[in-house]
């Protein structure tokens, strides 16, 4: 979509839903999440066996129902495919691996802004792993420099100047004592 008017924070049920229903309406939006799929609490975190606590005609997301063969309370496997099918039928398009830094609504302007920081788990892991070894700045440069390169131009995008060990490098490491 062009000239996004609403910005989503979060593609769970609640973000896909929200979505779905600015689609209808034909309101421009990006949704981000900063997981690598939607969902992710339910595919990652709920365990096999876990089924919706209410019965389905409560748990349906807007403009779609379950399956008339769903049981009375959905298992975790239906509604992962549920959500699954809602993201395409509603051309659903997380940017993943993307999370607000940081949001301020700018009184003169009558706008929000909003910093976007976009690292994946693997470039966090590297990232570990080498402030054992270099200066945190430099790894927060190198991590900087790694995200442009993945993901390209993000231009139009407000982006995180520094990396995400940024705090640590200009107060140190952060003590627990």
């Amino acid at each position: 979509m062009e000239n996004p008017i609403v910005l989503i924070v979060g593609a769970g049920p609640a973000g896909l839903a929200i979505a779905a229903c600015l689609t209808q309406f034909s309101i421009p939006y990006i949704i981000v999440e900063r997981e690598d799929c939607s969902a992710s609490l339910w595919r990652n975190r709920a365990y096999d066996r876990l089924k919706l606590h209410l019965a389905k005609e409560f748990c349906e997301l807007p403009h779609m129902s379950y399956p008339e063969d769903a049981p009375t309370y959905v298992p975790k496997a239906l509604f992962v495919k549920y959500l699954d099918d809602y993201t395409k039928i509603f051309n659903i398009q997380p940017k993943y691996f993307t999370s607000v830094e940081s949001a301020k609504y700018d009184n003169d302007k009558n706008c929000w802004s909003i910093v976007i920081h976009v690292m994946t788990k693997e470039l966090i892991r590297l990232g570990m792993t080498l402030s054992h070894h270099l200066p945190l700045n430099l790894v927060d440069n190198l991590l900087v420099v790694a995200t442009k390169f993945i993901f390209g131009d993000l231009s139009g995008h407000q982006n995180a100047k520094n990396g995400p060990n940024d705090p640590q490098v200009k107060d140190g490491p952060i003590r627990c004592d």
